[in-house]
């Protein structure tokens, strides 16, 4: 050995090193806030998908319904996660429902008569009547049953 060559003590290693360790955990100081961050930012992009996959379930759900003119309040009954899914379903409880009776047109309600007009009952009928009983003066007119 000779002088020129430099000497540490145990000492002035353990310092070396010392230093040389802070500045590597400084380079990392906040790597404990962005694995935090990281789990939270993951867990709201799961919480957004789920909430996404719900309103697009959602929507499938009224589609599915109005294309089978099911009742929109059967909606929420529809089981399955796709269109295809969520179709069969459907049909299924259609044919659960039964044939459903028309609504509208279908003339008087039930139970109720009407009685045939003549034509001294629409002459004797003020303007307003004759607007209100119309359908029934035009039908009667069409069969011949006006008298």
């Amino acid at each position: 050995m000779t002088d020129d060559e430099k000497k540490f003590t145990q000492a002035d290693v353990d310092r070396i090193v010392q230093e040389r360790l802070n500045r590597e955990k400084a380079k990392y100081a906040d790597y404990e806030d962005l694995k935090r961050e990281n789990e939270d930012l993951k867990a709201k992009i799961a919480e957004a998908e789920t909430a996404g996959k719900a309103a697009t379930l959602e929507n499938l759900k009224q589609k599915v319904v109005t294309d089978l003119k099911l009742p929109p309040s059967l909606a929420g009954r529809l089981q399955g996660s796709t269109e295809e899914e969520l179709k069969v379903d459907g049909a299924k409880l259609l044919k659960e429902l039964g044939p459903r009776e028309p609504v509208g047109g279908g003339g008087s309600p039930p139970g109720e008569s009407v009685k045939p007009l003549t034509r001294e009952a629409v002459k004797k009928m003020t303007p307003d009547q004759v607007i209100a009983n119309m359908d029934q003066i035009k039908s009667q007119l069409k069969e011949g049953s006006l008298r």
